[in-house]
């Protein structure tokens, strides 16, 4: 007997926030991954940076966007005025594993990349690997986990990311909130799976090119 359709899936969905105004349809795309997990009824956000930084604070914007919309289904760790960073990020594990033993936990951070990736949204399978842009080996981190490409990764990160246009950033941070937001949305109002998902031409394209991409 095969086996092989009680791995997990491995998925990666890219979005250039730029170009496409509504993050609709990476929402609805978290929301039908999240359906798939059987950790789903509790879910943990994540949001891993400083706001020390400009290029940094991606994730804390994301976790103080999502806590003033009021979150129905997220628990939320990582905000502008509780950031969750590299002195505390193992403390704060530990404290998440404690209060949520089975919650599905999604990680947040910036990231760092080629040119032509800088403004990409990503959601992926898998755990974060934070502070790998700056060469920091910290725990990973996340069942799932959200990147925003910031700038161009090369030398001197740190100064990097010091230097990056925090309206940029928090563009960016609002696009990827909204995301989550429709998928806590969908998650609140919606308790049985859908019979078929449905995708918009924007999100079929957009499938098909990140799979001519891998």
């Amino acid at each position: 007997m095969k086996l092989s359709f009680f791995k997990e899936k491995v998925f990666s969905y890219p979005f250039y926030f730029e170009e496409h105004p509504s993050s609709d349809s990476l929402g609805h795309l978290m929301y039908e991954e999240i359906l798939r997990s059987t950790k789903r009824h509790t879910i943990v956000l994540l949001c891993i940076g400083t706001d020390r930084s400009t290029g940094d604070a991606f994730g804390p914007l994301v976790g103080t966007i999502i806590k003033e919309n009021s979150e129905r289904r997220m628990h939320v760790y990582g905000t502008l005025e509780n950031p969750v960073h590299a002195l505390n990020l193992k403390e704060t594990l530990e404290d998440i594993e404690k209060k949520h033993p089975l919650a599905l936990l999604i990680a947040v951070d910036a990231s760092m990349g080629r040119a032509e990736n800088v403004g990409r949204v990503t959601f992926a399978s898998g755990p974060l690997h934070p502070g790998s842009a700056v060469h920091k080996r910290l725990p990973e981190a996340g069942d799932m986990h959200m990147t925003g490409t910031v700038n161009v990764s090369g030398m001197m990160e740190h100064v990097t990311l010091q230097n990056t246009r925090l309206y940029f950033v928090m563009q960016m941070a609002e696009w990827a909130a909204n995301a989550l937001l429709t998928m806590d949305r969908l998650l609140h109002t919606h308790t049985t799976r859908p019979t078929r998902t449905v995708f918009t031409t924007e999100t079929s394209q957009l499938l098909t090119s990140s799979t001519n991409q891998h």
